[in-house]
Parts: structure tokens; C-alpha cells; sequence
């Protein structure tokens, strides 16, 4: 919903949606499309991206859809806890980026938060390897 308030507000002229499918269809990709086109923006705004089932091949993915666009940057959106890792994934492909997260929601438990942020703590070290031997 974040990513649809910007789009509303003018912030951003379209949305990438980016996510495959996980262990039930439908992928990540096409229900935000859902989200985003109940809550007015036209099918025209939006591009889907549903090969990706993690943040690398979806910075992968996003960095050619971006490219073949002609777009010159774009605003990122997910969780801060995530924020960090995907700006350095999209980077590293290219990508002009800057990042926009929600406020997390007030009742988000303080051991879910603990665990998110335990679990970034990992990811972007592991990341910071992953990219160094990474084909662009």
C-alpha cells in the first residue's frame, strides 16, 4: 500500500511489481497487481516482474525491465528491514535507486522486529559476498 500511495500522490509514474510464485499460487507479483489496481491505479501503470523468488533475481530481473524502459532511477519500496539489502542488489545491477519504506505497523511484536532485523544482520554480509562473485 505504501508503493500504491506514491503512485497516487504522483510520486512515482509507475509500479514494477516483483515476486514469483512461493508455494501456493498466485505469484507475489500478481497480488499486488491485485492490491494496487482495487485501489484505483490503471493496469497501465503497472509492470510485473514474476520470474524472481529472491531479492537478487529480482534485482536481476527489475535492472533489464528498467533498462529496456529507458527509465533513469527509480524509488524502491520495501520494509525497512529489507531496504538496505535490496538497494545494494539493485546497485550492484545498475540501478539508480533510492528506497522508500513504511512505517512498520504499530502492532508489530518486538520479537518480530528483533527477528527481522537478526535476520538482515545475516543476509547483508552474505550479500556483500554473494555480489563480489556476481555477474552483472
Amino acid at each position: 500500500m505504501h508503493a500504491v500511495e506514491l503512485a497516487r500522490s504522483g510520486a512515482v509514474a509507475h509500479l514494477l511489481l516483483t515476486g514469483g510464485v512461493g508455494r501456493h499460487p498466485p505469484s507475489e507479483a500478481a497480488v499486488m497487481r491485485a492490491i494496487a489496481e482495487r485501489a484505483g491505479i490503471p493496469p497501465a501503470r503497472l509492470v510485473l516482474d514474476e520470474s524472481a523468488s529472491t531479492t537478487l533475481e529480482s534485482a536481476r530481473a527489475c535492472a533489464r525491465i528498467i533498462a529496456a524502459r529507458g527509465w533513469t532511477r527509480v524509488l524502491l519500496v520495501t520494509d525497512r528491514y529489507h531496504l538496505a539489502r535490496s538497494l545494494m542488489a539493485f546497485r550492484h545491477f545498475g540501478v539508480v535507486a533510492r528506497g522508500s519504506a513504511p512505517p512498520d505497523p504499530s502492532d508489530t511484536a518486538a520479537w518480530r522486529r528483533l527477528l527481522l532485523s537478526a535476520r538482515e544482520l545475516v543476509a547483508i554480509p552474505w550479500y556483500v559476498v554473494r555480489l563480489a562473485v556476481e555477474k552483472k
